[in-house]
């Protein structure tokens, strides 16, 4: 039983999005955005999976082979500069503001983002916080301009 209204509880196979039910979401974020119904990824693992994705890159072009250091994570990410030239990096070029809510890549936590530096092209980043972004729920802290619980610096 889904909670009670109002709430922001979504499901794509209900439909639960559509815009009779939530005009201004269809309004302000579908008829702006992308929604992508028929995604291949060359990787069916997290991090390569992301980075292709993110990049436009296979992984074998980008060496992020793995979740986890020293072939993948957000340690080999931020080391090989992968964010010097990818989708958030295009769209602010574009004049876009892009923020990124949920889990981006496995190693990016509270002590690897101040340590390794933000990853470069987000105006703002909401990210799970430990130990919850294992799992995707609860509570969410904000790497970024705005600020909120968890808040962790500037990118």
């Amino acid at each position: 039983m889904g909670a009670r209204t109002p709430n922001d509880d979504q499901d794509y196979m209900l439909n639960s999005t559509h815009p009779a039910y939530m005009p201004q979401l269809h309004r302000l974020v579908r008829t702006r955005g992308l929604e992508v119904q028929h995604f291949v990824t060359s990787v069916a693992s997290c991090c390569p999976s992301r980075t292709s994705f993110l990049t436009g890159r296979h992984c074998h072009n980008t060496n992020m082979t793995s979740n986890a250091w020293p072939r993948g994570g957000y340690v080999k990410f931020k080391t090989d500069q992968l964010d010097a030239s990818y989708l958030p990096v295009w769209l602010q070029a574009a004049g876009y503001s892009t923020y990124m809510v949920g889990k981006f890549l496995n190693g990016f936590t509270q002590v690897s983002a101040p340590a390794m530096g933000c990853p470069r092209g987000w105006t703002g980043i909401e990210r799970p916080l430990p130990p919850t972004h294992v799992v995707h729920i609860g509570s969410i802290g904000s790497i970024g301009s705005i600020g909120s619980i968890g808040s962790i610096g500037s990118i």
